[in-house]
């Protein structure tokens, strides 16, 4: 039996200000600071076997250092422990320091609860995200809020590339402001990325959130706090964006840099090929899908690379003035286009997996891809599977090197005779209805490849109007199968 796989995310708020309480979850109770240290006590009961990565997810604010008054916890006394020696180690130069001393403040502490509870996990991740306001009231952030789902996202999405996890448990307590709002959004994406990157069927999501802690609570013996079940989910579907980005990355105020401008031009393109991967994916258009990842594959660029190259842009462009206590960031990075991003690559190696270098795609390529479908939306699977199947019981009978589908039905009566008109024209219903392989302009070979007759398909009312088609884009757009671009 293969063990599983667990992400457990957690985002945290300032643990200087956690107090003690007795947490209580399925009849088992922890006497803790920190409701993640019961929670993982009870995953690790219920399934010993299991390898657990937890993620926290702090703010940039924590490097404001926390001065209420001292509050009887072993959160508030690790704080006390490491502040200081964290804070006036070296200096803060920049934007790298501040996370390097959030994320180092972090593990220190929970460490320290983890020793002192006996409990072992397998991997740590922290994970530094952008704040605004001034939570901690010395330090102030100015920046686009959004900053902080698009961190997040790109840096669990990188988690969740490389690990295979069937579940993903999400606790709410210690996050603040807008935090556990936005976990609850970005784990709906992860277990997306995790169905395609790792051909799961689903992942399951767990969301915990404890009784709050009432102010007026008198110490007689610690508040029993139940740490509550919120939600419970199976996921079986990717989520597919209706719209997309136009810009991955923007400037929020007048920004002067010749590599920003290099990587816009890219931005465009990139975001095109984009459009077209994922609209043959939100529409079962397998061929259609196949050879938007061959034009993205030949356009030359490495989705990866260019988000990196957005991210560390989005970093150098971040004003840090530790004198006066103050962080201004001069660019945003927008989350959708972060996950669209994301997506496309995970799609793009899961079809590479199937169909290899897609220089030669065959029926059995695109019966193979049907499952994939599956994951967006069970009808499409159906639609796939009948009309490979129609195809693939009448080429046995074609006599010929090649035929378009129009011929190749003929021979076998299925359907009445179409000839194609000389404009050969993407149809909306029919490019949906027999999935993506409209019959008059899409070409079988007897040893069962596939393809689009690219030459004969234009796109216009009539000849003095028609548009030759020179992508696999622009077929999708004629066809009005193109999810739009927006700004």
């Amino acid at each position: 039996m293969v063990n599983k796989n667990i992400l457990v995310i957690a985002p945290w708020g300032s643990p200087a200000q956690w107090r003690t309480a007795r947490y209580v979850l399925d009849d088992h109770e922890v006497e803790s600071c920190c409701s993640l240290i019961p929670l993982l006590s009870s995953i690790r009961n219920s399934d010993p076997r299991a390898s657990i990565t937890v993620a926290l997810i702090l703010l940039d604010s924590l490097i404001d250092r926390y001065s209420g008054r001292a509050v009887e916890s072993s959160c508030y006394s690790s704080y006390i422990r490491h502040i200081d020696d964290i804070l006036l180690s070296d200096g803060i130069n920049g934007y790298d320091d501040i996370v390097r001393k959030c994320r180092c403040l972090a593990e220190r502490i929970f460490r320290d609860l983890l020793a002192e509870n006996g409990l072992i996990i397998d991997e740590l991740e922290i994970i530094v995200a952008p704040c605004v306001g001034s939570p901690g009231g010395n330090w102030s952030f100015m920046g686009d809020a959004r900053d902080f789902i698009a961190i997040t996202l790109y840096e669990l999405t990188r988690i969740c590339r490389k690990k295979e996890f069937s579940e993903i448990v999400l606790d709410l307590t210690h996050g603040i402001n807008f935090m556990p709002a936005m976990c609850m959004y970005l784990i709906q994406l992860l277990a997306s990325i995790l169905m395609i990157a790792h051909n799961l069927n689903e992942v399951v999501i767990k969301v915990y959130n404890s009784d709050p802690y009432s102010p007026n609570t008198v110490r007689e013996g610690y508040p029993a706090l139940r740490l509550n079940l919120m939600l419970k989910q199976r996921v079986k579907t990717i989520h597919v964006p209706h719209a997309l980005p136009k810009r991955i990355i923007k400037s929020t105020e007048r920004v002067e840099d010749q590599l920003l401008n290099s990587l816009i031009q890219r931005e465009k393109i990139l975001m095109e090929h984009i459009q077209a991967v994922i609209s043959s994916f939100y529409y079962p258009l397998p061929l259609a899908a196949c050879k938007s990842i061959q034009a993205m594959i030949d356009s030359g660029i490495d989705i990866e690379s260019f988000l990196d190259e957005c991210v560390k842009m989005w970093k150098c462009n971040i004003q840090v003035d530790a004198g006066r206590r103050s962080v201004k960031r001069r660019m945003r990075l927008i989350p959708e286009a972060i996950y669209s991003c994301f997506l496309t690559l995970s799609l793009m190696e899961k079809v590479r997996s199937i169909a290899g270098e897609l220089k030669s795609i065959t029926i059995a390529h695109l019966q193979n891809l049907k499952d994939l479908y599956r994951l967006v939306h069970e009808s499409n699977y159906y639609i796939i599977a009948d009309e490979i199947s129609k195809i693939d019981k009448s080429l046995r009978h074609l006599k010929k090197e090649c035929a378009y589908l129009y011929e190749l039905y003929d021979l076998e009566l299925i359907g009445p005779r179409a000839i194609p008109s000389e404009e050969a024209v993407p149809n909306t219903r029919v490019m949906i209805a027999h999935a993506g392989l409209q019959k008059d302009f899409t070409r079988i070979f007897r040893d069962g490849r596939i393809d689009y007759d690219e030459s004969i398909i234009g796109c216009g009312e009539d000849q003095s109007s028609r548009v030759v088609l020179r992508s696999i884009r622009d077929l999708l757009k004629c066809a009005g199968l193109l999810i739009p671009l927006e700004d």
